[in-house]
Formats: structure tokens, C-alpha cells, sequence
């Protein structure tokens, strides 16, 4: 019998980090092999089983709701989601999950960031299922920690305002 697989080189950077991933038991369910983070059951896109939320996968899952042109005079999405940690990745999951399917053909979401402890989505080409879906988005994201997902409140760290959670707080150094 004659062992037909080819074995595979994969670079050292990526060995270490599997290799951390699978040590750490940290109870995620996955590795992501675009951005190098592992990622729990939370952190999974509706409806797309076995992937996770990080900006590169989210983009690519749904390309055709973001404008990623080269031209920054009219875009933003090339440098990907503009806010902090994992948090509000899952706001964004979901809501790129609900407006897919009613998306006009002419929809493109041209920034995604947060300012002031918002969430700030611009867009074009929108409808009113579409407003509300964003509209909800940004209410969601109001009660989330940037950095987690858990409940959080809007608070001014290190001189910026941000949504966070008392653990988040409590790991990034500054406490009320």
C-alpha cells in the first residue's frame, strides 16, 4: 500500500499558534487560520457553522454589503472594522446575517467604527429594513462590551469613551 499524502510545511508562526491554541482549553471551539484567534460557540457567524466573527471573515462571508475599493475618499473598509476588541464583532455578524437576504443590489456599507462609545455604520443604497436592522445593531452594540460582548456601560477610558464591562475594565488597567 502506498501512502498517497503529501505532508505539508506549514510555517512556524502557524504551528505556535495552533499549538497554544491547543494547550490553552480555554473551552473555544476553533482556530481562526485568517486573523490567529481562537473562538467560542458565541463568537460563531448565524447560519455559517464553523465560522467566527473575526472583521476578515465577516467581510468575506458578506462582500457583496461592503464597499472594499481603494478609494478612501469614498471608503473606509479596507482597514476593516474601526473599534476595539471582539465584542461587537457579534453585533456586526448578525446584522450583516439579517440584511443580506434584503440588501438592494446597490447597498454598500462603507465604514464600520465606534466614536464616542457608538457604533457607527455608514452606508448607501439602504432601505427601512435595512435602517431598522442597523438602528438595532446600534442599540445592541450601546449595552456591549467592545471587548467581550457581556453587558456592559458606556465609561471613559484612558480618556476615551467606551462601552465596557467591570471585567474588561478591571483586565485594561483602569477601574472606575
Amino acid at each position: 500500500m502506498i501512502n498517497d499524502r503529501v505532508p505539508i510545511n506549514f510555517p512556524a508562526d502557524v504551528v505556535d499558534t495552533v499549538a497554544e491554541w491547543l494547550d490553552a482549553r480555554d473551552g473555544s471551539v476553533g482556530l481562526c487560520l485568517l486573523c490567529g484567534e481562537s473562538f467560542g460557540e458565541a463568537d460563531m457567524i448565524p447560519g455559517r457553522p464553523g465560522y467566527h466573527n473575526c472583521p476578515t471573515t465577516v467581510m468575506t462571508m458578506f462582500a457583496k454589503l461592503f464597499d472594499l475599493s481603494d478609494d478612501v475618499t469614498a471608503t473606509m473598509m479596507r482597514y476593516g472594522f474601526q473599534f476595539e476588541g471582539r465584542g461587537w464583532r457579534r453585533v456586526m455578524a448578525r446584522m450583516c446575517a439579517r440584511i443580506e437576504s434584503i440588501a438592494p443590489e446597490d447597498f454598500r456599507i462603507l465604514a464600520v467604527k465606534s466614536k464616542y462609545a457608538t457604533l457607527r455604520i455608514a452606508y448607501r443604497g439602504g432601505s427601512p429594513g435595512i435602517d431598522a436592522e442597523a438602528a438595532a445593531a446600534q442599540a445592541d452594540a450601546a449595552r456591549r462590551c467592545e471587548g467581550c460582548g457581556k453587558p456592559g456601560e458606556r465609561r471613559k477610558v484612558g480618556g476615551w469613551w467606551m462601552i465596557r464591562c467591570d471585567g474588561c475594565l478591571v483586565v485594561s488597567g483602569f477601574d472606575r
